[in-house]
């Protein structure tokens, strides 16, 4: 640990005091000053001198610090870019899967289908699907229960209930239904494949 202020033996304020009173008004005076300008160069150079040194044995620590912390910077640096070609990697063989899937979909040796599975991990439904997105197989959908609280109060649109009703109604944002209770769940949708059978 290196000390920030500055260390040196000389007499700042007394310097100062000289030059103030300094008033050449003689060959005597000139002489007195010249010894002067001699007292303040020494005084520099002693300074600067001290400074310098300081500075090189921060540039020495600050190059010892650059050569210990180079391994651990090199290693981490390593790290990421292992991290960074492999994640391209991914991108790479997941398109090659999903080019994979699609060709085995457009020539039938496999059907699409949709699992959803709910906080419990119970098989909610399955049921075919259309697409198969090339962002990923698996996302978040939501499912609905419903429970009748009060019949008196359901309205006749709802009288003979008709649960799927209410399911599509809840789809689409009506879930105030007085006298039915809409329990909204999520449940993570898989989507998979299986082979046809010959």
């Amino acid at each position: 640990m290196y000390n920030l202020t500055p260390d040196y033996n000389v007499d700042l304020d007394l310097l100062k005091a000289k030059v103030a009173a300094l008033r050449i008004e003689s060959e005597a005076d000139n002489i007195e000053a010249s010894r002067l300008l001699g007292e303040i160069d020494n005084a520099l150079e002693d300074i600067t001198g001290t400074r310098d040194g300081v500075i090189a044995e921060y540039e020495k620590r600050i190059a010892d610090t650059k050569t210990e912390y180079a391994p651990f910077i090199s290693t981490l640096c390593d790290f990421k870019k292992t991290v960074k070609n492999e994640m391209l990697s991914y991108r790479e063989r997941a398109k090659m899967e999903i080019s994979r899937i699609k060709d085995e979909i457009n020539n039938g040796t496999i059907e699409k289908h949709e699992i959803f599975v709910d906080e419990n991990g119970k098989i909610v439904n399955k049921s075919a699907l259309s697409i198969r997105t090339g962002e990923g197989l698996s996302s978040v959908c939501k499912h609905y229960n419903v429970v009748i609280t009060d019949f008196t109060k359901i309205p006749d649109a709802y009288k003979k209930f008709d649960k799927q009703k209410a399911i599509e109604d809840a789809k689409k944002g009506i879930k105030q239904i007085p006298g039915i209770e809409i329990i909204e769940k999520v449940a993570m949708r898989y989507r998979g494949k299986s082979t046809n059978a010959a």
